[in-house]
């Protein structure tokens, strides 16, 4: 049985996805061909007045849509649907970037397209960067937790001041480097309930600074995000509470979902790792794959819709056989719902697929 409707996909071969060189390459094409213009387009900056809000992906421009509303225009670098790993960047991109007011990208090796585009522009704008917010929480969680913190943990907008009352003063640059290593983090930031809080906070402070008049929309806004995100928290937590049983997951995009549900993850590291790059798990790593599908050991399939190969195919058809449900998840909501109807439709196909 299938919980989720299927996200466009992107199809996968098995030669895998293009090496980061190739694509770090095409970024450079693109800067090449915005300076040989010269910026003399007019280009992509709202002329209406509004915020121009540059996003590297569908999802952290949906966040930015909703605490901007009316008052910004956003504008996703990658499409809706498409691998960013399989990205390339056009001159018309890299102009984007180049006259936004605020960037946002999710960091963390996820999108280095967007990291490419910014080393080539002289852009200006402050940059909002999830993987950069999420290693500053777990700092702080290391050192001893978060000062200010409100709501069982979270950092929000009322703990910063830009000089309304809030404070959101990151002070991002581009290209910076903080000194610590974070290790392998899961890339996938858009399903950590908790770096969407924070990106949507540091938002609002950096769009309040720059319409002062509509700082306390802005803010209002982010507060109710914060609302629906602890309400998520609270669904997950639901579910852990429920000793769920554990599944199997074509790639670790919802990685933190079954974290914060307590579902274990018990897919071999080496499949994950290897569907990741584009290339073939080895035939060990099969074979014990497909034991944990026929053995009773699990409680369903999470699959990534937007990416295919034949290795996920193949082990999707043997979920099926082996009659388990399978809870699909993408890299972005479908067009036109939500970010938190769409975390709550995946979280409540995983309590139903992982209950005892």
């Amino acid at each position: 049985m299938r919980w989720q409707p299927r996200a466009r996909r992107t199809a996968r071969t098995a030669a895998g996805r293009r090496p980061h060189a190739a694509r770090v390459a095409s970024a450079a094409v693109a800067l090449t061909a915005l300076a040989a213009a010269g910026c003399a387009s007019a280009g992509t900056a709202p002329s209406d007045g509004r915020i121009s809000v540059v996003a590297s992906t569908p999802v952290w421009a949906e966040i930015a849509e909703q605490i901007g509303g009316s008052a910004v225009d956003v504008r996703s670098i990658v499409p809706q649907g498409q691998d960013p790993h399989e990205f390339q960047v056009t001159p018309t991109d890299a102009l984007a970037v180049d006259r936004a007011d605020v960037l946002v990208a999710n960091g963390g090796g996820y999108d280095a397209f967007f990291s490419s585009l910014l080393r080539g522009v002289s852009a200006t704008a402050p940059l909002i960067d999830a993987a950069e917010l999420h290693a500053t929480a777990a700092d702080r969680a290391v050192d001893g937790g978060h000062a200010g913190e409100t709501d069982g943990g979270r950092e929000h907008a009322d703990e910063h001041d830009d000089g309304d009352g809030h404070d959101h003063d990151q002070g991002h640059g581009h290209g910076h480097d903080h000194g610590h290593d974070h290790g392998a983090a899961n890339e996938h930031l858009w399903f950590d309930l908790r770096t969407v809080d924070a990106v949507a906070a540091d938002l609002a402070g950096h769009l309040a600074r720059i319409v002062p008049a509509e700082a306390d929309a802005f803010h209002a806004r982010a507060d109710a995000l914060h609302q629906e995100l602890q309400s998520l928290e609270d669904q997950s937590a639901a579910i852990a509470a429920g000793r769920p049983r554990p599944v199997i997951a074509t790639e670790p995009v919802a990685h933190y979902l079954l974290a914060a549900a307590g579902i274990e993850d018990l897919t071999p590291p080496e499949f994950g790792e290897a569907i990741e790059h584009g290339s073939d798990p080895a035939p060990a790593v099969i074979a014990r794959l497909k034991s944990l599908l026929a053995g009773g050991d699990v409680a369903a399939l999470v699959y990534n819709t937007q990416t295919d190969s034949p290795t996920t195919e193949a082990v999707l058809r043997d979920a099926e056989r082996a009659g388990l449900p399978v809870v699909e998840v993408a890299e972005s909501p479908p067009d036109g719902i939500p970010y938190t109807e769409w975390v709550h439709t995946i979280l409540t196909a995983l309590g139903k697929a992982t209950a005892r």
